[in-house]
């Protein structure tokens, strides 16, 4: 069972994630022509939020993966709800090769948009919502729908892990 080992600053938990566009006819990684999905894995800070339902992902990366809204979905905010664009994906945990090493150790890459290892992609496959990440800091908020599949556990010296 993979695991990742990190710190939080006491506020928020963030690792990295990487995004995998889904079609949403063959339920696989795929492009937006419906090839399988070889391209560029582009990897992302990530808020960890056990009080979000669902995982969410940047316009911003939603764009920039050139991925197709496969609808709206109405998110309740607090005084009303709104609707905003749906999409099919897959998260996947990408891991450090250290070199000369022939299995990947549980460190995620710690550069977004720097993946050149290996990566753990998690089932199923998501039906996440885009959000305005203007100022947050991260790209994808991972909500319970993600977190429900492994172990999360926070520690009170700084530390916290999630094996899946």
């Amino acid at each position: 069972m993979p695991c990742i080992w990190l710190k939080h600053d006491n506020r928020q938990l963030i690792c990295v994630v990487a995004i995998l566009p889904v079609d949403a006819a063959a339920g696989m990684a795929s492009t937006p022509d419906g090839a399988p999905y070889n391209g560029p894995i582009i990897s992302a800070r990530a808020l960890i939020d056990t009080g979000a339902t669902t995982t969410c992902i940047s316009a911003r990366l939603a764009q920039q993966l050139k991925m197709q809204p496969i609808g709206k979905v109405p998110i309740q905010g607090v005084s009303r709800a709104s609707y905003h664009n749906s999409y099919l994906f897959m998260i996947a945990f990408p891991f450090a090769l250290p070199p000369g090493a022939a299995a990947a150790v549980a460190l995620p890459s710690p550069k977004p948009n720097e993946v050149q290892a290996q990566i753990h992609v998690l089932q199923p496959v998501i039906h996440g919502v885009e959000f305005n990440a203007e100022n947050a800091g991260f790209d994808v908020l991972l909500g319970m729908d993600v977190i429900r599949t492994g172990t999360l556990a926070v520690q009170g010296d700084g530390n916290f892990s999630f094996s899946f």
